[in-house]
C-alpha cells in the first residue's frame, strides 16, 4: 500500500453516541471520557465517566436512575454524528462513584463483552470424541452465544476434560494449543488463526498520521525451531512433533526471525508433556510456539486520530521507522479514548505476546503443559470399566465431582511389578474407590496409585497397632496371609481347604475340606481322615506306624516284602501258625538226605491235606519286629 498522509478519520466533531437497551442516551447526560479497549484473548471492555449528583441537594439521577445500573445491554457508537460506527456492544457491569474535593462527582460505568458471562464461576466437564472448535461451539452454546465463527481444528480427542476452571479460561486455554485467536469486537465471538497478509487495514506514516509510536525487537523470544515431545505408551518411546512454518506471515522489519533465534535464545525451542497425547495436537501446540513467537518479534503501539474501522486482528502497515521497523504489523489491541479536553483518539497495539495465557501468573510451569488448566493434587476415583478397547491395560474411572453420571477417562494401573508377559496382575472391581494421580497434571492422564479401604469398604483384616497380620483375600474369599507373629504363612478358599506353613511349629500342614489332613513335623508325618483313622511315619525312631481300629487293607496284584538284615520280618499269629504247618508237613514227608545220594525213596506215608488259606488269614497285619 502507498504511504498515506491522511487516514480516513472523521474531519467533522467526532462524537461518542450511547445506547441502552438499544434506546440513545439523552444528549443532557454528560459524558465527560469515554475508554473502549479490544484486545485478542481477551473480554473487550469500555469505561464511560459521567458527571452527576449536586452537593447543594444530595441528588444524583443517573447513579439512581435505571439507566445505568449493571445487566443493562449498552452500545457505544463512534464517528460523525450522521454516519457513526458501532465500535462497542456489552453490558454494564459495575458503578463506581467518586468525589473529590473542588470537584463535581463523578459516576463511573464499566462494561463488558457478553462473553464476560463465561468468566464467571469455575466449571467441570467431559468430553468424548469431539475436536477442540467442537467443544468450544457446544461450550460458547451452552452458555448462550449463536454468534459464533469458529474456525475448524484438525485433532479429534478421545476424551477432554475441563477441570475447575471458567468456560473462558478453557476455551481460551484451547484455542492457543491451537495457535488460533479469540476476538469479541463485536457481539460476535470470532476465533480464528492470525494472519499477516497484504490485506492491509490503515496505513500509517510517521510525520503524518502517526501520533505516537513505541516500538521493539527483543530476539530473546525467537527460536530456530520449535519441537514437542510427548509420551507414547503403545510404542513406548517419546513422541516427537517439529513445528512448520507459519504460511501466512509476512515478517515486519529487515531482521529474519531466523537471524535472532541465535543471538540469545537456545536455537531449538522443546515443549515436554509427560503424558500421551496425539501426535496432532503436539504438533498444533508446536506450530501454535512458533507462530506466537514470530508474531512477538516486533511489538509496541501507535497512537493515531480516531478510527473505528480498525479492529484486533487487521493488519496495520507503518511507514518512515527505517527499515528495522518499517513493515506490516499484527494489530494485537485497540483502544479507542474520547475525552472532552483531547477529542477522540485511537491507539493500535501491534505484535504477540511471547507469554502462552496459562504463563501470565505463573511463576513456576504451567500444569498440563498449559495445553489446558491442570489438575492438582491426589483424587478419588470410582472404577466404571475394566475393558480396554483399545488394549493399553487401562481402568476407567471417573471422578465424581467432575460429573458423577459420566464413565469418565481411562487410566493406567501403576504396579509393583509389570512387563512383557509378567508381573502383579491386580485389578480393581466395578464401583471400587481409588486413588489417582495425574501426569503432568494433566486431567486426561489419570494413573491409579492404589485402592482405597474406608468404613464403607472394610479391610478383610482388620488393622492393630502389632500389625501382624497382612495379605490378600479376592471377591470369592480365597486368601493369602501372612502372620508375622507365629511367621506362619497360610493359603485358604472359601470351602475351608487350607494349606499352612508354620516356622513355630517347623512344618506345614494341608486340610482339605472333608476334614482330611496331612501334617509334618520335625520327626513325624502324620496323615488323618475325617473319621481319625492316622497313618504315622515315626522318622526318629526308626519306625514306621500304620494303625487303624479293626484292620488294613492293602490291595495289589503281588505284594513283596524284602527282609533287612537288621530288621527280621515278624508276621502275625495266625499267619504264622499257617507256615508252620507248611513246614512240618514238608519235614514229614521229604527225605532229602536220600534224594541228595540219588538212592531210591522210601514210599512216603499219606500227606495229610493242606489247611485252607482264608481270607481273614491273608488279609492278617504284618509288623516289622
Amino acid at each position: 500500500m502507498a504511504e498515506e498522509r491522511l487516514i480516513p478519520a472523521v474531519e467533522t466533531v467526532a462524537e461518542f453516541k450511547v445506547k441502552i437497551n438499544g434506546t440513545d442516551l439523552p444528549r443532557s447526560v454528560a459524558k465527560q471520557s469515554v475508554f473502549v479497549t479490544k484486545v485478542i484473548n481477551k473480554i473487550s471492555s469500555a469505561i464511560l465517566v459521567f458527571q452527576d449528583g449536586d452537593a447543594s441537594d444530595g441528588i444524583f439521577p443517573l447513579t439512581d436512575g435505571e439507566l445505568l445500573i449493571p445487566g443493562n445491554e449498552i452500545e457505544i457508537e463512534a464517528g460523525d454524528p450522521e454516519t457513526s460506527v458501532s465500535v462497542f456492544k456489552g453490558i454494564i457491569i459495575k458503578q463506581s462513584l467518586k468525589i473529590r474535593f473542588n470537584m463535581a462527582p463523578l459516576l463511573t460505568v464499566e462494561c463488558k463483552h457478553k462473553a464476560v458471562k463465561t468468566s464467571i464461576g469455575r466449571k467441570n466437564a467431559y468430553f468424548h470424541n469431539l475436536s477442540d472448535s467442537d467443544i468450544i461451539t457446544q461450550i460458547l452454546s451452552d452458555d448462550g452465544f449463536s454468534d459464533l465463527d469458529i474456525e475448524s481444528t484438525n485433532v479429534n480427542h478421545k476424551e477432554m476434560v475441563q477441570y475447575n476452571c471458567t468456560d473462558w479460561d478453557f476455551i481460551l486455554s484451547r484455542a492457543e494449543a491451537n495457535g488460533n485467536i479469540i476476538l469479541t469486537n463485536d457481539e460476535k465471538i470470532v476465533i480464528k488463526k492470525p494472519k499477516v497478509t497484504s490485506d492491509i487495514t490503515l496505513s500509517l506514516l510517521h510525520g503524518a498520521t502517526i501520533i505516537e509510536l513505541d516500538a521493539e525487537m527483543d530476539s530473546r523470544n525467537q527460536f530456530t525451531s520449535v519441537k514437542s515431545k510427548a509420551w507414547d505408551m503403545a510404542n513406548q518411546e517419546i513422541a516427537e512433533s517439529t513445528a512448520s512454518d507459519p504460511v501466512e506471515l509476512e515478517e515486519q522489519g529487515n531482521l529474519a526471525a531466523t537471524d535472532l533465534a541465535s543471538v540469545a535464545g537456545p536455537g531449538d525451542l522443546y515443549l515436554n508433556h509427560a503424558g500421551s497425547i496425539d501426535p496432532g495436537e503436539t504438533k498444533a501446540w508446536a506450530d501454535a510456539q512458533l507462530l506466537k513467537s514470530r508474531l512477538s518479534k516486533i511489538r509496541g503501539r501507535v497512537k493515531f486520530q480516531g478510527i473505528s474501522s480498525i479492529n484486533p486482528g487487521d493488519v496495520v502497515e507503518l511507514h518512515g521507522l527505517g527499515e528495522r521497523f518499517n513493515g506490516k504489523a499484527f494489530v494485537s489491541g485497540v483502544r479507542h479514548e474520547y475525552t472532552l479536553a483531547n477529542g477522540w483518539k485511537t491507539h493500535a497495539q501491534f505484535g504477540h505476546t511471547p507469554d502462552w495465557f496459562m504463563d501470565e501468573s505463573q511463576v513456576v510451569a504451567p500444569k498440563a503443559g498449559g495445553l489446558l488448566p491442570g489438575v492438582v493434587g491426589l483424587h478419588t476415583g470410582i472404577v466404571t470399566d475394566n475393558e480396554d478397547p483399545d488394549g493399553e491395560q487401562r481402568v476407567r474411572v471417573k471422578m465424581p465431582y467432575i460429573n458423577a453420571d459420566d464413565d469418565g477417562v481411562w487410566a493406567r494401573i501403576a504396579l509393583t511389578d509389570a512387563g512383557n508377559e509378567r508381573g502383579m496382575y491386580f485389578r480393581p472391581e466395578m464401583n471400587d474407590e481409588v486413588l489417582l494421580g495425574f501426569l503432568y497434571d494433566d486431567p486426561r492422564q489419570p494413573v491409579i496409585l492404589g485402592m482405597l479401604h474406608s468404613s464403607n469398604k472394610v479391610p478383610p483384616i482388620q488393622p492393630t497397632n502389632d500389625n501382624h497380620k497382612k495379605g490378600y483375600t479376592s471377591r470369592e474369599k480365597m486368601k493369602l496371609t501372612f502372620d508375622d507373629q507365629i511367621k506362619e504363612i497360610s493359603i485358604e478358599t472359601p470351602g475351608e481347604n487350607r494349606v499352612f506353613i508354620s516356622d513355630d511349629k517347623k512344618g506345614f500342614s494341608v486340610e482339605d475340606q472333608s476334614k482330611n489332613k496331612i501334617i509334618t513335623e520335625p520327626s513325624a508325618i502324620t496323615i488323618k481322615d475325617d473319621k481319625g483313622n492316622e497313618i504315622n511315619i515315626n522318622i526318629n525312631g526308626g519306625l514306621i506306624k500304620v494303625h487303624a481300629n479293626t484292620k488294613v487293607v492293602v490291595d495289589a496284584p503281588q505284594i513283596e516284602l524284602v527282609d533287612g538284615a537288621a530288621h527280621p520280618l515278624v508276621f502275625g499269629d495266625e499267619l504264622l501258625t499257617y507256615l508252620n504247618q507248611i513246614v512240618n508237613i514238608y519235614a514229614t514227608h521229604m527225605h532229602p538226605g536220600e534224594t541228595a545220594l540219588g538212592l531210591p525213596v522210601s514210599p512216603a506215608p499219606p500227606v495229610p491235606p493242606m489247611p485252607p488259606a482264608t481270607p481273614s488269614l491273608l488279609s492278617v497285619k504284618v509288623k516289622t519286629g
